[in-house]
């Protein structure tokens, strides 16, 4: 009930904006997906995007290598996708017009 799935959002808005709903578990390539979405956008201003984030926040771990030489190895904490997309001066008005919205959760809670 936290996330509020139950609740009622009125009927479709009618305006021709398009919303476009991401789901991230750890992928730095995050605000690279957001920055295309909006490029490539043919009317960006219409553009909504809604991100699930699942990120290791610390003590984190990764893989590295291939086949035989695969392994688990310490990484850094994955990086947070609006954070750096909004960052960008180049990008932040998306961000400060209210056209990008996160869902932040560690990846413990990715079950």
């Amino acid at each position: 009930s936290s996330l509020n799935l139950d609740k009622s959002y009125g009927p479709p808005r009618k305006d021709d904006s398009i919303y476009l709903s991401v789901a991230s578990y750890r992928d730095n390539t995050c605000p690279l997906t957001l920055r295309q979405a909006f490029e490539r956008a043919d009317h960006p201003s219409l553009l909504f995007v809604g991100i699930v984030q699942q990120n290791c926040l610390r003590d984190c771990m990764t893989g590295t290598g291939w086949g035989k030489t695969r392994a688990w190895v310490p990484g850094p904490p994955d990086t947070d996708c609006v954070n750096e997309f909004c960052s960008d001066p180049e990008t932040k008005h998306y961000c400060d017009n209210s056209q990008v919205r996160i869902l932040r959760l560690e990846e413990i809670q990715s079950y």
